[in-house]
């Protein structure tokens, strides 16, 4: 037997706890879609958002998180978040084919599914090519993932690991908000320099604000790159955990101190720190950014969108034109993407 349930918060413990459990057994769960980033999402954003999870036999067996902005209903998250969509159990394909026929039976707005796996979206939709992810498949020691990297990469780490070159550590507890801090003066001052905003501005600085009180240390790591001879911080970078994997969200170096590449450091002591965790992967998140294959990753993995129609008379006649918009967004970011 099958039966829909909506939640209005994940603060109450009973939902909370079950939702994280669909995300700890689904192997394709991020920690984008953890109640900590989800409900960090709900209370900083002006958009409506609710949790709707499909169960069997009283047992939840997938479930989304759905956002209504403007006229549209999408996956929440945020545009921060680099993976959207359900989370489900094994084997529970089919539960969550009923869960988007329930979904997209109502037609009250268009959906506009984005970033979504490509093994995870619904049938029946217009389907777009949306980003791209690279993926490491780490060995079990930091050795033999190095012996994987080019003559220059190795290099760059040599010379950083020089006593006169860079001190890589991981913050800690209250040390870990002020290096999100310092991580974001850095980050933004490097994007001024091109004149574009960065990550970090507005409505997003908020979130990961929130989401850094929220997520505990298993889930989220600040590190720190500090010149040898000066003691002076020369960049930060922000790593999410999630099951066996690691990830490469974003970081901040200091753009006059760039020649001492504290950013391949930083990178290169997650990955080893990684690897001593039992992480099966690290992920370099969005984009086909040049650096990134620096790293020798051997996965590429496919974000797709998702459009639907709806039947009300504002969503006649819109997906055509979303999907011109989702193509223009496509070529934007790939320019801009080059431009790093």
């Amino acid at each position: 037997m099958h039966r829909v349930e909506i939640w209005d918060t994940l603060d109450s413990g009973w939902n909370r706890e079950e939702w994280n459990e669909l995300c700890a057994e689904d192997p394709l769960a991020t920690v984008f879609q953890s109640s900590e980033w989800l409900q960090a999402y709900r209370e900083t954003s002006h958009f409506f958002s609710r949790w709707i999870v499909l169960r069997r036999d009283r047992q939840p067996t997938c479930g989304v998180a759905i956002v209504r902005s403007h006229f549209t209903l999408g996956f929440a998250g945020g545009s921060f978040a680099d993976v959207r969509g359900p989370v489900m159990r094994p084997g529970a394909e089919q539960d969550l084919e009923l869960l988007y026929e329930w979904l997209m039976s109502s037609r009250i707005a268009p959906f506009d599914f984005r970033e979504v796996a490509a093994e995870r979206g619904p049938k029946g939709a217009v389907t777009l090519p949306e980003s791209v992810r690279w993926q490491i498949d780490l060995p079990t020691t930091f050795e033999e993932y190095l012996s994987t990297l080019g003559k220059s990469m190795r290099a760059d780490l040599k010379r950083a690991a020089r006593a006169d070159g860079l001190v890589v550590g991981k913050l800690n507890g209250p040390d870990r908000l002020e290096g999100f801090e310092q991580l974001v003066r850095l980050h933004q001052a490097r994007w001024r320099q091109r004149w574009m905003p960065g990550s970090f501005h507005g409505r997003a600085l908020k979130f990961h604000r929130r989401f850094l009180q929220l997520a505990t240390e298993e889930q989220v790591s600040i590190w720190r790159a500090l010149d040898a001879e000066s003691q002076k911080p020369v960049g930060y970078l922000y790593a999410l955990h999630h099951g066996d994997t690691t990830s490469y969200y974003q970081a901040g170096i200091d753009p006059q101190l760039t020649k001492c590449s504290p950013g391949t450091a930083l990178v290169a002591a997650v990955i080893k720190d990684a690897i001593s965790r039992g992480d099966k992967k690290f992920d370099l998140l969005r984009g086909e950014e040049p650096y990134k294959l620096r790293w020798k990753p051997q996965r590429r993995v496919e974000n797709q969108r998702y459009l639907f129609e709806g039947n009300g008379w504002i969503s006649q006649g819109s997906l055509a034109m979303r999907r011109k918009l989702a193509l223009w967004e496509r070529g934007v970011k790939s320019i801009l993407e080059q431009r790093r």
